[in-house]
């Protein structure tokens, strides 16, 4: 059994490297290891299982890539900036605002810890005043409010349906999504009959799982090929 302290978070690259090719190799002819960091990378590269300690005490244990995901949620909620605080153009009773919004996996069932490629599916209703349906808009940002993507719907030519008296809905779908592993907010929006002023806003919050080692928010379609001198 092997027991290491942030080892790899000293010495030189050529160190790290070499401490790192060690560990593996040792890992492959059977040993135990028990790696000690706060190095979510290096977690996820030689571990299968991990412990994450907060303020001495076990916070979350099992598959490393599930707590090493939870972790860095966690700092990154740390670091939200606090959210502007939406005030009404005027009387609610005068505008569109939205009632309730909420997340469902592709079954249908509300869920907000959704896996990486699965459907996305996002319920929205809204009451509107003058009994006609305005414009939406839907966006997806990080905890710490970094955007990430939005689109309106009258872009798409789609009319929220009718529910009943001054009532409307919509639903939102990202089929096979791109996000990467990490806590979300869903935001969505009622805007005026033009679609030029945002009045009304709710959020929903979920938390997106899955094993991977890219970097980011989305995961784009790539491909990887042999190199070649500049023409």
């Amino acid at each position: 059994l092997l027991v290491t302290d942030e080892i790899l978070a000293v010495g030189d690259e050529s160190f790290q490297k070499k401490c790192l090719r060690w560990m593996e190799d040792y890992r492959a002819n059977g040993g135990s290891l028990l790696l000690c960091s706060h190095s979510m990378y290096h977690v996820q590269t030689l571990c299968e299982k991990a412990i994450w300690i907060h303020h001495g005490a076990a916070q979350q244990q099992g598959d490393a890539y599930a707590v090493t995901q939870a972790y860095l949620a966690h700092h990154e909620s740390k670091s939200q900036l606090p959210a502007a605080q939406h005030v009404p153009l005027a009387d609610p009773a005068v505008y569109p605002t939205m009632t309730d919004l909420w997340i469902a996996d592709e079954a249908g069932v509300v869920s907000d810890v959704l896996p990486m490629g699965s459907n996305i599916v996002v319920h929205g209703i809204y009451r509107s005043p003058d009994d006609r349906p305005v414009p939406v808009m839907v966006g997806v940002v990080r905890i710490d409010l970094t955007p990430v993507f939005g689109t309106f719907s009258q872009d798409a030519g789609f009319e929220c349906n009718r529910l009943g008296d001054r009532r409307f809905g919509f639903s939102f779908t990202l089929p096979h999504h791109a996000l990467l592993p990490g806590r979300y907010q869903v935001r969505a929006h009622t805007l005026d009959e033009f679609g030029m002023r945002l009045i009304d806003t709710q959020v929903a919050e979920m938390t997106v799982q899955g094993k991977t080692r890219d970097h980011g928010f989305v995961r784009l379609a790539h491909t990887w090929g042999p190199g070649r001198e500049r023409d």
